[in-house]
């Protein structure tokens, strides 16, 4: 037990070790450093003016609850970094006929601002980007990772390093890759079992539970991806349902992007946690029936693992379908205002993405049920014995 606890450890810092290098040369080799000016964070010191006027909008063809936002301030702001740090200017933020007041600021308030130059250089101005949001962003984190640690002691501590390399997996391997051209269904399934693995052996170490899990989940993986690929052909989806994807297409660098494949690709990264956490949960629940009764048949074993996983099918079939849902809540309800028929609806490309995305990925958790069953009760169940 020492010894594997001792390999497990030193198979993580490699791993980790590996991931810094890798990804930092990735990053470094892309050029993603775009055009234009960027935001700068300053600091509010003084509201010099405001006049901001608003206008209730109840019970309007608007709608209720809503207002509309006109005026303005000025506000006198201190550049906090750059070449002009230190320096004061006075920006103009003005509001006309808005639907939202979230950046209307007060002394002592961050903000990133675009600032203006003359031809010398010389800092004459600024405009208003946002206000800084994440210092908030930073306490839910560290309070999420508090609550981790708290309620799951080691275990979450374990969930913390997990979800940190599963974020530098996806900002620093994944989407690089994917923007230097690398197939985008192929990256996210490298990436997806990478992940998977990593996960189950920081969780678990190298138990024969481990290899059937990450078995299973990839099996659950491969089948969400795949259904997604058929169907995207046969529906003849583009990629470009959205306006974030449309956005893509003039990003500067002359970088081409398979935008069928980041559906795909979204798809199956979006289905991977579902996915993980039932086959965990069969792989988990099948070991502590074989440790209780070690003489149990493969089929009892497989046919338990069946039981554990219809139990559990439908909350997470849920979580899928509910989550997508929500996503794409706010286009859907436009269309019911305006009443367009539903044919029009399941026909707009974005509509039709989301309901691939949510059915593919609820078919490969379905799907991770009996793979996992299938493999921890006969498979890994024999291979558990030649090994132990």
């Amino acid at each position: 037990m020492k010894i594997r606890s001792l390999f497990t450890a030193a198979f993580l810092i490699f791993l980790v070790t590996a991931f810094y290098f890798f990804s930092k040369d990735l990053v470094e080799e892309l050029d993603m450093k775009g055009s234009g000016p960027k935001p700068i964070r300053c600091k509010v010191e003084e509201v010099l003016d405001e006049s901001i006027e608003s206008e209730a909008l109840d019970n309007t063809e608007v709608g209720y609850g809503l207002s509309l936002f006109s005026g303005g301030q000025l506000i006198k702001v201190k550049v906090s970094e750059g070449v002009h740090k230190g320096k004061t200017i006075l920006i103009d933020n003005t509001k006309m006929n808005v639907h939202t007041n979230s950046n209307v600021v007060e002394p002592n308030d961050d903000i990133l601002a675009f600032l203006e130059e003359d031809m010398e250089g010389k800092l004459i101005g600024g405009l208003l980007y946002e206000i800084v949001r994440t210092n908030h962003m930073y306490m839910l984190i560290t309070a999420f990772f508090i609550i981790l640690i708290a309620f799951g002691g080691m275990k979450g501590f374990k969930s913390i390093i997990s979800l940190s390399i599963t974020f530098i997996a996806i900002i620093n391997v994944m989407l690089p890759l994917i923007l230097k051209g690398h197939s985008p269904f192929t990256t996210s399934i490298f990436i997806c079992i990478l992940v998977t693995l990593t996960t189950f052996i920081i969780s678990n170490g190298f138990t024969m539970k481990t290899f059937n899990s990450v078995l299973g989940t990839t099996g659950g993986v491969l089948t969400a991806g795949l259904i997604a690929y058929i169907m995207g052909n046969l529906s003849k989806l583009t990629g470009l349902g959205n306006e974030e994807a449309q956005m893509l297409l003039f990003v500067p660098g002359n970088i081409k992007l398979d935008f069928r494949g980041l559906l795909f690709s979204g798809i199956i990264m979006g289905a991977l946690g579902a996915v993980m956490d039932v086959s965990m949960s069969i792989a988990s629940a099948i070991n502590e029936i074989e440790s209780a009764k070690p003489n149990i048949s493969s089929g009892e074993l497989i046919g338990a693992g069946m039981n554990v996983g219809r139990d559990i099918m439908g909350t997470m079939s849920n979580t899928l379908i509910l989550a997508y849902i929500g996503g794409s809540i706010h286009l859907v309800m436009i269309l019911m205002v305006y009443n367009y028929p539903l044919r029009s609806i399941l026909s707009m490309d974005m509509i039709t993405s989301e309901i691939v995305r949510a059915v593919s990925g609820s078919i490969g958790l379905v799907f991770t049920i009996p793979i996992t069953a299938f493999i921890s009760g006969s498979i890994g169940r024999r291979r558990k014995r030649i090994w132990g």
